[in-house]
């Protein structure tokens, strides 16, 4: 809780899931007013897919079944407006 899981990666670093894809794929439920940062490398897009609640991903609030994406290199910065359930994709 309150923070960011790595569930599978292509290597599977920190005991996640290995998969053959130049992915990373975390989890997170994140309580009300909690925030989570993710660093959004160059030439990476990010994907988040909120499974429940209501988010604030950097300036856009999301709700339950909306995803958001982004090419943007950077901080990604989550939110929980209430509390959420999401998964965040790092791809290639």
């Amino acid at each position: 809780r309150n923070t960011l899981c790595l569930v599978a990666s292509s290597d599977g670093r920190d005991d996640s899931v290995s998969m053959n894809q130049q992915a990373d794929l975390f989890a997170s439920l994140l309580s009300a007013n909690e925030s989570v940062k993710h660093a959004l490398r160059p030439g990476r897009h990010a994907w988040l897919q909120l499974i429940s609640g209501k988010l604030r991903v950097n300036d856009d609030l999301i709700e339950a079944g909306d995803g958001w994406s982004t090419s943007e290199a950077g901080d990604l910065v989550v939110s929980a407006v209430e509390d959420a359930h999401f998964l965040l994709f790092d791809l290639a």
